[in-house]
């Protein structure tokens, strides 16, 4: 019986251990698993509060323009008071640029970068002969080359479109020197007077027209401000 009892223990201790072998108990955590566990944790944290500091350091800027005496002034406060001062001036430019680039679009106009270029070198040749530079200039009315070369380009864009109100004929020219021979520069050709007097001629024309023309452009849109200045 005492043999039995045994054998009987025995099979049941081999059933036992196949049945916690089958279902894959898993092992208490060591200290080295738990270690391992809790470096990879420390390290995210590490690299979203270095994450954290960097873009808080990139956006600084972007938030506050300056301090005074260590009170900060933020870029929204310089936005308003720039808008309270200028922003109907400036909106109002804004919305001439965009309407003289509708017409020209419609009407299949385009201006080329060798149009700005040729215009740029002849305006650098008149700063020259004052003794002055295109860059220098730029500079000191906090101008970029890419502001520079927009204006240039709408400016060409006007002239083309008004180029039939701007045209000057010879005898406009040789009239314009008649009532001004006087005043005329004795230093010129015949050819380089005329042409010095048609630039000047066509300069009044276009001042006179563009006004017209922006005036009729802004008549003619439909413009609609969603933003009321104080």
């Amino acid at each position: 019986m005492a043999t039995i009892r045994k054998t009987t223990r025995a099979r049941k201790t081999v059933k036992v251990a196949s049945i916690v072998s089958e279902k894959n108990i898993s092992k208490p955590l060591t200290s080295s698993a738990l270690s391992t566990g809790l470096s990879r944790r420390t390290i995210i944290i590490a690299l979203v509060v270095a994450a954290v500091i960097i873009v808080g350091v990139l956006l600084r800027n972007q938030i506050i323009v300056a301090t005074v005496n260590g009170k900060p002034i933020s870029r929204l406060a310089l936005i308003s008071e720039l808008e309270r001062q200028s922003g109907k001036k400036t909106l109002d430019v804004l919305i001439t640029k965009n309407l003289i680039f509708q017409d020209a679009e419609k009407k299949n106009i385009t201006v080329s970068d060798k149009d700005i270029s040729i215009e740029t070198k002849k305006i650098e040749d008149n700063l020259k002969k004052q003794g002055q530079e295109l860059n220098t200039l730029l500079t000191s009315q906090g101008m970029s080359q890419s502001e520079f070369k927009e204006q240039i380009k709408i400016q060409i864009l006007v002239k083309k479109l008004l180029v039939k109100e701007t045209a000057v004929s010879d005898k406009e020219i040789n009239d314009y020197i008649a009532k001004n021979k006087d005043a005329m520069p004795k230093d010129l050709s015949e050819k380089q007077l005329k042409e010095e007097v048609k630039g000047q001629l066509e300069q009044q024309k276009l001042s006179e027209a563009s006004n017209k023309f922006v005036t009729s452009l802004r008549e003619k849109a439909k413009i609609e401000h969603l933003l009321n200045f104080k």
